[in-house]
């Protein structure tokens, strides 16, 4: 498949090179993280460890502390260095504690409850404060690396063949959790381990791209004085700051993620395995969605969008609460109720 790029020889070579090993790191990590899923397998094992509602929800939480609460002090640290990559190799090294979090579940036996408790979520909190951190790094690389004219097909190419790998995992990991040879909470580590296999995949593949340089500022600047000229920044930006605010509020909606599939599991009584289906769904609305919405800010814009995707988003909880609530008060009882009170 060629890659048409203008330049010279080594030039376009190295523009092909890192095309590929970036989609690859793309396509690997999709299903890498469809099987370490904050939204399916994570609050699932935590609630048949724990039973508990609140460290359920806490999954999503530092879900979300992580990927923004490294935001600023990351920019200022890179925002000087012509060269990105190494730091976001850093950034990656936070995946490796998931191979060994599926390691010690596959010998959970072996170890105390309050220790694997412990490993779940210092696995999980270390997880996306990289993945915040490297987040940044990621994207002013694929900037540099893919040439403008070629990032409509780098992302159609990533997320194609990454969400079908994410789709077909999904009914592997309902294999995996509705399979008796493997009692919980060994099959969880199964999952996991493949995940960290597949993580390593998407590491080795940035690891190959050969990152040119870039601009950057002349010189470091203390932290503290980068905070203090934000809000100068912002004043001078108000569309920057709209759309940073609607980002930040339709991520504010994914906390309520980690309890649709602990509640279709516990209330609706679906097995653990449903959580594969929920993989698959997800993916599978992913890929629908980003068709719709692109083809909807390219002719109305993006900003714009960016509102309809949040009141998208308040559909799914406002679409639970209803059920819960159709359930709990069936119309005939709405019904004699109001009968009653004549």
């Amino acid at each position: 498949m060629g890659i048409p790029v203008g330049g010279t020889a080594k030039g376009d070579a190295n523009k092909r090179h890192n095309f590929w090993a970036l989609l690859w790191d793309g396509i690997l990590f999709t299903p890498a993280l469809a099987l370490f899923d904050p939204a399916t397998t994570m609050p699932l094992l935590v609630d048949r460890l724990t039973g508990s509602s609140m460290l359920v929800g806490l999954v999503g939480t530092l879900r979300f502390a992580g990927m923004w609460l490294p935001a600023l002090p990351i920019a200022n640290a890179v925002k000087h260095r012509e060269r990105k990559l190494p730091w976001l190799l850093y950034a990656c090294l936070a995946r490796i504690p998931v191979g060994l979090l599926g390691a010690a579940l596959l010998f959970a036996d072996r170890i105390p409850a309050a220790l694997r408790l412990a490993l779940v979520f210092i696995t999980h909190s270390l997880f996306w404060l990289g993945e915040g951190c490297a987040g940044l790094t990621w994207t002013d690389i694929v900037g540099k690396c893919i040439p403008q004219g070629q990032r409509g097909r780098f992302f159609g190419l990533m997320q194609a063949f990454g969400s079908l790998g994410a789709f077909c995992l999904g009914f592997f990991v309902t294999w995996v959790l509705e399979n008796e040879a493997l009692t919980f909470p060994a099959n969880y580590g199964v999952l996991f381990i493949l995940s960290f296999v597949l993580f390593m995949g998407s590491f080795a593949a940035i690891a190959l791209v050969k990152e040119p340089p870039g601009k950057v500022y002349k010189e470091a600047e203390p932290f503290a004085q980068f905070l203090r000229r934000v809000p100068e920044y912002l004043k001078r930006e108000p569309v920057f700051l709209q759309i940073v605010a609607k980002i930040f509020l339709i991520g504010l909606s994914g906390l309520a993620l980690p309890f649709y599939v602990v509640y279709a599991r516990e209330i609706l009584g679906l097995s653990s395995g449903a959580a594969g289906y929920f993989i698959s769904a997800q993916t599978l609305g992913s890929v629908v969605g980003g068709v719709i919405w692109g083809y909807l800010g390219h002719h109305r814009g993006y900003r714009r969008m960016l509102g309809y995707v949040g009141i998208a988003q308040a559909v799914a909880p406002a679409a639970a609460l209803i059920w819960i609530m159709a359930s709990k008060y069936p119309p005939d009882s709405l019904l004699h109720m109001s009968q009653a009170d004549r």
